[in-house]
């Protein structure tokens, strides 16, 4: 879609999709590093909670203050949880754009670098706010529509095996073509103010 081709869907090479694949799941477990960082450097990780909720059990045991040290405990635990909701929210507004379009510049090019170039990243996004934007609303109805699926299916009992194919053929079916839209959009912005961008033949969007 991206380079306007009449056939967008790649080859059948799974060998090339699970080499692709492995790089795109290595570049996102990257990405997610950063907000689990910053979680674990103030205290809000997974091993503090465990020691907070031990030290809240140990409080409701032996404190004998009449619950107030196990109200206080609590509400330490809840104040970490919502520090750590706020990083990981505030990661997930500014990182999705960026590794979307990286993706897209990785699929085209072919070069692993592009998920590094976070300023040019930003600045693609940046041009094509409004793309990305329709891309999470989309997303969001997208994923209401899927859930009340499985709800009707689930409710038959008969249709629960066909779950999997209508929700995952779906999701990515659109995805795909959503992902291959802003991915044609960037080519034809970068064509019309320079020299066409170099493209490989890859199993991409």
């Amino acid at each position: 879609m991206a380079t306007g081709e009449k056939e967008p869907l790649p080859n059948a090479d799974v060998i090339s999709f699970f080499k692709y694949g492995c790089v795109l799941w290595f570049m996102t477990i990257l990405y997610l590093i950063i907000p689990t960082i910053i979680i674990f450097s103030v205290g809000a990780g997974e091993l503090g909670n465990l020691f907070a909720a031990l030290n809240c059990l140990r409080v409701s045991v032996f404190s004998s203050g009449e619950g107030a040290g196990l109200v206080s405990c609590l509400q330490a635990e809840a104040n970490e949880l919502i520090i750590r909701f706020f990083i990981e929210a505030i990661w997930l507004v500014i990182s999705t754009p960026l590794y979307r379009v990286a993706m897209i510049r990785y699929a085209i090019t072919g070069k692993k670098r592009v998920f590094f170039n976070l300023p040019l990243n930003a600045l693609i996004a940046l041009q094509h706010f409004k793309t990305l934007f329709m891309m999470w609303v989309f997303g969001f109805f997208m994923v209401a529509i899927l859930t009340l699926i499985t709800l009707v299916f689930t409710s038959t009992f008969i249709l629960i095996p066909l779950i999997p194919i209508v929700v995952l053929v779906t999701y990515y079916y659109a995805t795909g073509y959503e992902y291959g839209h802003l991915a044609h959009t960037i080519v034809e912005r970068k064509q019309t103010r320079s020299k066409p961008i170099e493209v490989v033949e890859l199993p991409s969007t």
